[in-house]
């Protein structure tokens, strides 16, 4: 099972997640990052990512319905999300 976790940061009055990745091979990433973008999260990314790049940043779209959209999507392909604070699924 592939883990997700997420931490709401906060820089000068803008709020984004900061996202760790478990042990996962870019292209897998990648595919998390696309239904990320799908459900309207700006995802920084720059490119190409690189082997041992286990890190992003989103910032979330104003729709209160896209995280937990985005969150059954993942679930579908087999990732458990955590939110800091919260317990494992």
């Amino acid at each position: 099972m592939r883990t997700i976790k997420f931490a709401w940061r906060e820089e000068a009055g803008k709020y984004s997640l900061a996202v760790e990745y478990s042990r996962m091979w870019p292209f897998e990433i990648e595919e998390i990052e696309q239904i990320a973008a799908k459900w309207g999260f700006a995802v920084d990314s720059t490119g190409q990512r690189q082997l041992g790049d286990f890190s992003g940043r989103w910032t979330p779209p104003e729709s209160a319905e896209a995280i937990p959209a985005m969150r059954n999507d993942l679930r579908a392909i087999g990732c458990v999300t955590i939110f800091e604070g919260e317990e494992a699924e």
